[in-house]
C-alpha cells in the first residue's frame, strides 16, 4: 500500500508557521510538548534567515535569530508566507495577536491487497487559529488566549476500498463540516513550572502525547494508541471538549499532569458546546520522565544561553551556528483515568458507567553520531 502526505502553510502571522527555520516541518524527537502547548512555545521566535541572506552575525551576539535579512529577493528570506500585509502584521504582533492558517492533506492509493483492491482517494484539513498573548496585549503576566476552527473534506480509502479499523489517513473523518474547535485560556505561574489551562481542547493535547507519534499518516501508528479514544472516548481532534487541566513541572525532569475532561458523544453540528444529560467526566492524570543521559557540559556562555533557550523554548529546532551538545534523551510516562460515562458494553444493550484504563510510555536515544544534532536512532 502507497501513501503520500503532504503539508502546505498557506499563510501564518506566528513565527512557529514561518516558511524559513520555522518548527512545521518533523518535531526533534526530543519535543515533548503537546500539539497545543507547542503552538504556545512558539510565541516570540523570529525565523533564521541569515543563512540564506549570507549576512554575518552582528559582534557579539549570541544568536543567529537576531540578523535578519533586510532586502529578501527569494521566497526562503520571507519571515511570512504572505507577507507583511502593509506593517498591520507587525502591529499585531506587538500587541500580542497571532494568527495562523494550516492546510493538510493526506493523499492514498492501494493498488493490492484490501478488500477491494485499487483506489486512489484524498482527504484534507484546513485550520484556522487565533493566539493572544495578554502580556502583550494589556500586561497580564503568564496568560494567553487561544480560539482555533477546522474544516475537514475528502473520501477515506479505508471506508471506500481497504475496509479496515485503523484509518489510513490520519485528517480524514469527524468534522466534515465548519467547527469551532478549540477556545481555551491558559496560565503560566512561576517560570511556567504550573501551568493551568481551562476551557474547550482535547485530551490528546496533552496526555499520552508524543512527537514520535506525528511522523506518519496510518492511524493504526499514528497520532497515539488508539484503544484510548475507540474504547474510553478520551478526546482527540477535531472533537474538543470542556475541560481544565493542571501542569507540574517537578525536580530531576518529572511532570505530573491532571485533568478533568466532558466525555460527550461527537456532534455533527459545527457548534455544539452543549452539556447534556448523559454526559460524563474523564479524570486523567500522568507521571512523566524526560531523562538525558550523558549530557555534556556547555563549554562557552553561548552554549549555556542557547541551551537555556531550548529548555525555555522545548520546540525550537536546531540552526547553524546554535549548535548545542546533547545527550541520549529519553521519555517515559505511565497514566490512567477514569469515566463516569455509561459505557455499552460488549454483547448487550446495558449501559455501564465507571470504565478505568492504564497506559504507559517509553522513548530512549541509544545512538546520535553527532552529538549537536537532533539526528540518531530512537527505540
Amino acid at each position: 500500500m502507497l501513501f503520500a502526505s503532504c503539508l502546505f502553510i498557506l499563510a501564518a502571522l506566528s513565527p512557529s508557521n514561518n516558511i524559513v527555520g520555522g518548527t512545521n516541518s518533523i518535531i526533534p524527537l526530543e519535543n515533548t510538548s503537546s500539539a497545543s502547548i507547542a503552538k504556545l512555545d512558539t510565541i516570540g521566535r523570529a525565523p533564521f534567515l541569515a543563512a540564506f541572506s549570507g549576512q554575518s552575525l552582528a559582534a557579539g551576539s549570541l544568536s543567529p535569530y537576531a540578523a535578519l535579512a533586510r532586502n529578501p529577493h527569494t521566497i526562503l528570506e520571507y519571515e511570512y508566507a504572505s507577507g507583511s500585509w502593509l506593517g498591520s502584521r507587525k502591529f499585531l504582533k506587538e500587541r500580542g495577536i497571532e494568527a495562523s492558517i494550516t492546510y493538510t492533506s493526506d493523499s492514498a492509493g492501494n493498488p493490492v491487497g484490501g478488500k477491494y483492491p485499487g483506489g486512489f482517494t484524498y482527504s484534507d484539513n484546513i485550520a484556522f487559529s487565533l493566539l493572544v498573548d495578554a502580556k502583550k496585549l494589556v500586561g497580564w503576566e503568564g496568560g494567553y488566549f487561544m480560539i482555533s476552527a477546522l474544516q475537514r473534506d475528502g473520501v477515506s480509502l479505508s471506508q471506500q476500498n481497504v475496509k479496515n479499523l485503523f484509518t489510513v489517513q490520519q485528517v480524514y473523518g469527524g468534522s466534515e463540516t465548519f467547527r469551532f474547535y478549540e477556545m481555551y485560556w491558559e496560565q503560566r505561574f512561576r517560570d511556567e513550572r504550573i501551568n493551568f489551562k481551562t476551557g474547550r481542547f482535547v485530551a490528546a493535547d496533552d496526555f499520552d502525547s508524543s512527537p514520535l507519534y506525528w511522523l506518519y499518516m496510518s492511524r493504526g501508528i499514528d497520532g497515539r494508541p488508539q484503544s484510548l479514544a475507540v474504547d474510553g472516548r478520551f478526546s482527540a481532534p477535531p472533537n474538543a471538549v470542556w475541560a481544565s487541566r493542571l501542569k507540574l513541572k517537578l525536580p530531576e525532569s518529572t511532570i505530573l499532569r491532571a485533568g478533568a475532561y466532558q466525555v460527550t458523544p461527537n456532534s455533527v453540528n459545527g457548534l455544539n458546546w452543549n452539556f447534556n444529560q448523559s454526559d460524563g467526566v474523564m479524570l486523567l492524570a500522568q507521571y512523566e520522565w524526560d531523562p538525558e543521559f550523558f549530557k555534556p557540559e556547555p563549554a562557552s556562555a553561548e552554549e549555556k544561553f542557547s541551551e537555556e533557550r531550548q529548555q525555555k523554548d522545548r520546540s525550537a529546532r536546531q540552526i547553524p551556528g546554535q549548535a548545542v551538545p546533547k545527550g541520549f534523551i529519553g521519555h517515559y510516562w505511565m497514566g490512567g483515568y477514569y469515566s463516569t460515562y455509561e459505557y455499552p458494553q460488549f454483547n448487550s444493550s446495558t449501559k455501564v458507567p465507571g470504565a478505568y484504563a492504564f497506559y504507559w510510555h517509553g522513548d530512549q536515544t541509544i545512538y546520535r553520531p553527532n552529538r549537536d544534532s537532533n539526528e540518531g536512532l530512537v527505540g
